[in-house]
């Protein structure tokens, strides 16, 4: 367990640094193995989201709509992380493990809604904004379906804090 946290981190940790001059990814439904789908709530206007797989750089795209959903199509096997940002609220960042066991190829959903704060928030000293993930989402084996998992979310929190600091 240990072990598969430190790995969790230090995929984190690449992820949120890396800056590589690389082929962006491009995933159609045929090749995936995740369907990502997300709303943001509580704003008006349009927003950016950007996903960034290890080693590539990240796909940028705008959702000019309020309230407008977007879809995403991540492969098998990988780490990802999605931020959603918009002028005036602090950065959500999800990070997606899409490992799945090597006998499954089916298309998996999740499907997400989720407010950003506002960065007049007295709760959102900005420090940190963006740098540490919101969400944490995986394969659960038992479920057969991927899951967010905020225990889990919080450890890999607390633990790059403490490291930080």
């Amino acid at each position: 367990m240990k072990n598969s946290l430190n790995i969790i981190l230090l995929s984190i940790v690449l992820m949120a640094g890396l800056n590589l001059s690389a082929q962006k990814q491009h995933f159609s439904e045929n090749t995936a193995s995740l369907e990502i789908e997300g709303r943001i709530m509580n704003t008006k206007g349009a927003y950016q989201v950007e996903v960034r797989r290890l080693s590539l750089v990240p796909d940028t795209f705008v959702i000019q709509d309020d309230r407008k959903k977007f879809r995403i199509y991540l492969e098998k096997n990988n780490c990802y992380t999605i931020r959603i940002s918009k002028n005036g609220f602090a950065d959500k960042l999800v990070f997606i493990n899409t490992a799945l066991p090597e006998d499954l190829d089916d298309l998996y959903r999740f499907s997400f809604d989720t407010h950003l704060i506002s960065s007049q928030n007295p709760q959102n000293d900005g420090t940190l904004s963006g740098t540490l993930p919101d969400a944490f989402i995986y394969f659960n084996k038992e479920k057969d379906c991927f899951l967010y998992d905020r225990k889990q979310t919080e450890r890999i929190r607390e633990d790059l804090l403490s490291r930080a600091f």
